[in-house]
C-alpha cells in the first residue's frame, strides 16, 4: 500500500464554478473513491501478514500440546464475530472510522477516550515485538551476537529509518507480504509430501492435526492451555479492522467494507488454521522435540524441507519483521504526534524536525520503550499487545448492541440475532480470551488503564470540560 495521501477535490470556490452548483457538500473535502473488495482484501492481507502463522509456532505448540490448529480456529471464531460487528458499523458509519470513532458516535467520547488510549497501547508495544523478533531469529542465522544484541542493533536501524522518513517502507511491507505467502503455498506443498510419504494420502485426514483426547485431558494443557493459545494467537489478526479506515476511498462503502472485513478474517483464519494442521500433522511430536519454542519453526522448516529453504524463510521472515516494526513505529509515533499536537499528551511530542519533516521526538519515545526487548519474552509482549487488541474488540461488539438494539430500538427475530446475540458471543468470547493473557499483560494494561483514566481527567479539568478528539485515531 502507497503512504501516498489521495488527492482531495477542488476547493469549494472551483467545485461550484465547475459544477454549477452551490450545493453547500461541494465544499467539503473529500478522498477519491477508487478502491474495490478485492483491494480493501488485499490491504486487509498485507496488514494481517500470512506468514506470522510461523510467528507463535514453538510457543502455542508447547501451551497446547499440538493443538495449535484448534487453538486458531477458536480465534477465527473469535474475531469472525467481531468482524460481523465491524460490517454492521461501517454500513452504519460511513467515514472512515475506528473502533475509537465507533465508541465516541455510539457510547460517548469519555469511554472512546479511553478505549482509544488502550489500542495506544498496543502501538508503543507492537514496534517491541519487531525487535524481539529480530533478535531471536537473526541470533539463530548468526549465533555470534546475542538475541539482545541484534534486538538493538535493528532498534538503532529502525528508528534511524523512522525518522529519516522512508516513504516506501509500505511497499516493502507490501512486497514481504507476497513473497511470504509464495513461501507459504511452497511450504504447505513440502509439508503434504512429508505427511503422505510417512502416512500415505489418508493421512492428511487425521484429526489429530487439529485435536487429541489426551491434550484435552491433560492439566498442563487441555482447555486452560488452548485458551492461553488462543489469546496469544488473536494477535495474528491485528490489521484486518484497519479496512475500516479506508471507507473513504471506497466506491461503495456500505457493501464493499463489511465485505472485506469478512473476507480478510476469513481468508486469514483458514490459512492459518491449515497451515497449523499441517505443520502439526507433519512434526506431532514438535511440543516434546523442540530445542527452543520461540524459533521453532526454523526447526520445522529444516526439519521438514532443508537447509537451503530454511535460509529463504529466515530471510523473509526477518524482512518482514522489519518492515512490519517500521510500520508499527511509524504509526505509533503519528499517534503520539497528533496527541501531542493536541496538547492531550505534552506539546513536545508534537514537533516535527526541520530537517527530516517528522515527528522525531515521538520516534524517539517509541524507540526508547523498544529497549525493553531486552527483558521482554515473546510471550509477554505479545500479551500486552493483545491487552488492548481484546478490550478493542470487545467494545466494538458492544456498539453493535447499543446502537441497533438501544438507539434504533430494532426488533424482530433476524434483529435480535444480528445485532444481540452474535455481539453478545462476541463478547463473550473476546473475555475469555482477554481473561487468559498472563499476568504481566493483566498487570502493566490495568497500570496503563489507570494512567489513562488519570490524563483524561487531567485534559477535561476534573471531567468538568468536554473531552477533546484524538485526532491520532
Amino acid at each position: 500500500m502507497s503512504n501516498a495521501i489521495p488527492e482531495p477535490t477542488a476547493p469549494v470556490s472551483d467545485a461550484r464554478r465547475e459544477s454549477g452548483t452551490t450545493d453547500p457538500a461541494a465544499s467539503e473535502p473529500h478522498l477519491r473513491r477508487i478502491l474495490t473488495t478485492p483491494q480493501l482484501v488485499a490491504f486487509g492481507l498485507a496488514y494481517v501478514n500470512l506468514i506470522g502463522v510461523f510467528i507463535f509456532y514453538g510457543l502455542a505448540t508447547q501451551m497446547t500440546q499440538g493443538m495449535m490448529a484448534l487453538a486458531f480456529l477458536i480465534a477465527t471464531l473469535a474475531m469472525t464475530l467481531t468482524a460481523l460487528s465491524y460490517a454492521a458499523l461501517s454500513r452504519k458509519f460511513v467515514g472512515a472510522g475506528s473502533v475509537y470513532t465507533y465508541v465516541s458516535k455510539v457510547i460517548h467520547p469519555a469511554p472512546a477516550f479511553i478505549i482509544g488510549w488502550m489500542v495506544l497501547l498496543d502501538y508503543l508495544i507492537l514496534p517491541l515485538l519487531g525487535f524481539v523478533l529480530i533478535g531471536l531469529y537473526m541470533h539463530q542465522a548468526v549465533p555470534v551476537v546475542s538475541d539482545w544484541g541484534w534486538s538493538m542493533i535493528s532498534l538503532v536501524l529502525i528508528v534511524g529509518l523512522a525518522i529519516k522518513g522512508v516513504s516506501e517502507s509500505a511497499k516493502v511491507s507490501l512486497v514481504a507480504t507476497g513473497v511470504g505467502v509464495l513461501f507459504l503455498l511452497v511450504f504447505a506443498g513440502y509439508l503434504v509430501t512429508s505427511i503422505v510419504s510417512e502416512g500415505g494420502p489418508t493421512a492428511v485426514f487425521d484429526l489429530s492435526g487439529l485435536f487429541t483426547v489426551d491434550a484435552l485431558n491433560n492439566p498442563d494443557a487441555g482447555i486452560s492451555g488452548l485458551l492461553a493459545a488462543t489469546s496469544i494467537l488473536c494477535l495474528m489478526f491485528l490489521g484486518f479492522d484497519g479496512i475500516t479506515t479506508f471507507a473513504e476511498e471506497t466506491r461503495d462503502p456500505k457493501r464493499q467494507v463489511g465485505r472485506a472485513v469478512l473476507w480478510t478474517c476469513g481468508i486469514s483464519g483458514t490459512v492459518f488454521v491449515l497451515m497449523s494442521y499441517l505443520m502439526q500433522l507433519a512434526w506431532p511430536n514438535a511440543w516434546l522435540e523442540m530445542n527452543n519454542p520461540d524459533v521453532a519453526s526454523t526447526e520445522l522448516v529444516l526439519r521438514i524441507a532443508g537447509p537451503a529453504m530454511n535460509v529463504i524463510f529466515t530471510v523473509i521472515f526477518i524482512v518482514g519483521a522489519v518492515a512490519s516494526a517500521l510500520a508499527g513505529l511509524s504509526a505509533g509515533a503519528r499517534i503520539l504526534f497528533s496527541m501531542g499536537r493536541d496538547r492531550v499528551l505534552p506539546s513536545v511530542l508534537g514537533r516535527v524536525s526541520p530537517r527530516f519533516r517528522t515527528p522525531v521526538v515521538s520516534i524517539c519515545v517509541i524507540g526508547g520503550i523498544g529497549v525493553l526487548a531486552l527483558f521482554g519474552d515473546l510471550n509477554s509482549v505479545a500479551s500486552i499487545v493483545n491487552f488492548g487488541a481484546l478490550i478493542a474488540f470487545m467494545s466494538v461488539n458492544v456498539c453493535v448492541f447499543v446502537q441497533f438494539l438501544f438507539h434504533e430500538r430494532q426488533r424482530g427475530t433476524k434483529a435480535i440475532l444480528r445485532y444481540g446475540v452474535l455481539p453478545v458471543l462476541g463478547v463473550a468470547v473476546n473475555f475469555a480470551l482477554w481473561i487468559s493473557l498472563d499476568a504481566t499483560a493483566k498487570l502493566i494494561g490495568a497500570g496503563w488503564f489507570v494512567l489513562g483514566v488519570i490524563v483524561l481527567a487531567i485534559v477535561t479539568r476534573g471531567f468538568r470540560k468536554p473531552v477533546r478528539t484524538l485526532s491520532g485515531f
